[in-house]
């Protein structure tokens, strides 16, 4: 869609089409019903009521679904991203696996299904690729016995890509009570972590922090960050690299219900309903300028 008012227009002319389809499916309940009761053909009856529930979960079910699906794609673009231009949207798959490997936020296990991504969006501004990606992933622990479980870990991904600019700091910040001891430990050891401390106590209280190469986690760095966590909800992690940054909030979502009865209107589609979007925009804006002015 070209615009608001396309998609609204659009979105319109789904919903009557729909509306249209269930005017069959009601008449032949009122059909059936008047076969049983007045007629007393219970079984002709019968077997028009079957009929008639198998056309309403195969055709009219599966248009309100996809209905749902059109209204939160349209708010997730003109509404939860609007600041942005560009905006593309992408029901599922839009996290790449290799890609959340390579950010080295969380452990997961590897092989297929083992990351279900869902209602990605996308979108520029400036120099910056800002993405939004709902997740649920799991990896492998040891239980009691020493057989192995799975942990699930679901919630919200941002992410922001600019141009690099030679900014030495390669940091991760993961709450303390989001992984299992001995998955995180060996998480931190297999990606090549170093430990560092963090000085604000808000900040040491619920985070622990690791590095790549050379630790500079500066006064102004970490007021970066506990900004984004005074007002970011269930902030779970936090990745700074050069020219990329990310951000995680455990049980955390962005986009609206798939069954969605709202009549759409152009206030409903462009509202933000995500709270805590402006601060992580803003943090991914400020973060782009510290590195430039701390590079090499």
């Amino acid at each position: 869609m070209d615009s608001l008012k396309e998609s609204l227009e659009a979105l319109n002319a789904y919903k009557d089409k729909t509306r249209l389809l269930l005017l069959p499916f009601t008449l032949f309940v009122v059909i059936a019903a008047g076969m049983a009761f007045i007629l007393k053909m219970i079984g002709p009856a019968f077997v028009i009521l079957i009929l008639d529930m198998i056309f309403y979960f195969l055709v009219i079910h599966r248009m309100t679904k996809r209905y749902g699906f059109m209204v939160n794609e349209a708010n997730l673009k003109y509404g939860f991203f609007k600041p942005l231009k560009n905006v593309s949207t992408k029901s599922k798959d839009g996290m790449d696996f290799d890609d959340f490997v390579n950010l080295s936020m969380f452990p997961i296990k590897n092989g297929k299904n083992t990351l279900l991504s869902r209602n990605s969006v996308f979108g520029e501004r400036e120099d910056e690729q800002l993405e939004a990606h709902e997740l649920t992933f799991h990896y492998v622990i040891a239980d009691a016995k020493g057989k192995p479980s799975h942990q699930f870990v679901s919630g919200s991904l941002f992410m922001d890509s600019f141009k690099k600019t030679g900014f030495k700091g390669d940091y991760l910040l993961l709450r303390r009570d989001v992984l299992e001891t001995g998955a995180k430990t060996q998480f931190v050891s297999k990606n090549g972590y170093k430990a560092f401390a963090l000085k604000d106590q808000t900040l040491t209280e619920g985070f622990d922090g690791y590095y790549h190469g050379e630790e500079n986690f500066t006064a102004q760095l970490e007021a970066l960050c506990l900004k984004l966590g005074s007002q970011a909800k269930n902030l779970c992690a936090i990745r700074i690299m050069d020219g990329k940054a990310a951000i995680f909030l455990t049980r955390r979502f962005y986009a609206g219900s798939r069954y969605t009865t709202t009549e759409p209107t152009k206030e409903i589609l462009s509202k933000n309903y995500f709270s805590e979007r402006d601060e992580i925009f803003s943090f991914f804006k400020n973060l782009k300028l510290y590195e430039k002015e701390n590079t090499l």
